[in-house]
């Protein structure tokens, strides 16, 4: 047998049967154009529809440079970007500015924040104190005492035994410690004894005290200083080493015993109105109703008095 390969099969073509997966072309619609599709692919290979975009570019960007530089001549100029928030920002801030608003009370004591707005709250008024209600224990009654109140009181200090001056400098300190402040002191004057004349001489010191002691204290306060300094009463007009008499107690009068303000023999001694007249001249006697210095003018006393300090 031959086999017939160069010839052509006589035997019938088979069919071919159309692919089972979708076709991918896109189907014409209503509003495409008619004409012939363009081949892009084809322009990109072959560089056309590039060199056609460029030229449109070149020509928005020549077409936007004449314009800017037409306005730049006529003096207009481009509008700033903004931005909305600084807008808002800008226009609350202006509004409060222009705004007049009433500035809040301050409380006495309380502090001011302008950036907050706030205030401090300060001390309570004295109105809020006294309403607020009190927490503390209560407790009883308690004895209301009256104020102090300082009484100017004029002593006369005396000595004529052992050192004179160390005695009436102690005696001033004791005083300004036990009996009240010192206001004011006299200089230190010599004079002869009263009474006996066979002792020897004195040296006398007067001395202005604010006190809050009442006459028969002060009187205790006083005798209790002469005491601690030594002196001992033996005789009425005996040398001592310290003698400290009340001459006056503010302008009280007192007559009780072993009490008498004002002292009832002041006027009639140089030695207590010399040094009184030096610290207190227009003080007048509550009884004479005389300042001190006309009692010193009237008084008879020859006895000498010599300032030493």
């Amino acid at each position: 047998m031959k086999n017939d390969r160069s010839g052509p099969k006589s035997g019938p073509k088979r069919e071919r049967k159309p692919d089972s997966k979708p076709s991918t072309k896109r189907e014409p619609r209503s509003g495409d154009s008619a004409g012939p599709k363009k081949d892009y692919k084809s322009d990109a290979k072959s560089g056309v529809g590039s060199a056609a975009k460029r030229e449109q570019r070149l020509e928005l960007e020549s077409s936007l440079k004449k314009d800017f530089r037409s306005q730049s001549k006529l003096g207009a100029k481009t509008p700033p970007k903004t931005n909305p928030k600084r807008e808002s920002a800008a226009v609350a801030k202006k509004d409060f500015g222009t705004e007049a608003k009433p500035a809040p009370k301050k409380e006495s004591g309380g502090s001011f924040s302008p950036k907050l707005g706030l205030t401090r709250p300060g001390p309570k008024p004295p109105e809020a104190r006294k309403s607020a209600p009190d927490t503390k224990t209560e407790r009883g009654p308690t004895q209301a005492f009256p104020p102090k109140r300082y009484i100017n009181v004029y002593l006369a200090l005396g000595s004529n035994m052992g050192d004179r001056k160390a005695n009436l400098l102690e005696a001033a300190l004791s005083i300004d410690k036990n009996v009240g402040k010192i206001a004011r002191k006299s200089r230190i004057y010599e004079t002869e004894p009263w009474g006996k004349t066979d002792h020897d001489s004195y040296l006398n010191q007067v001395l202005m005290v604010n006190t809050t002691l009442d006459p028969r204290d002060l009187l205790e306060v006083i005798t209790h200083i002469e005491q601690e300094m030594g002196r001992v009463r033996t005789e009425k007009w005996a040398p001592r080493t310290i003698d400290i008499d009340i001459l006056f107690y503010g302008k009280r009068v007192i007559r009780d015993k072993g009490l008498d303000i004002p002292h009832p023999e002041l006027h009639k001694r140089a030695f207590v109105l010399v040094p009184l007249m030096e610290i207190t001249p227009e003080l007048e006697h509550p009884v004479l109703k005389l300042p001190i210095d006309e009692l010193y003018m009237a008084c008879k006393d020859p006895a000498e008095v010599v300032m030493i300090d």
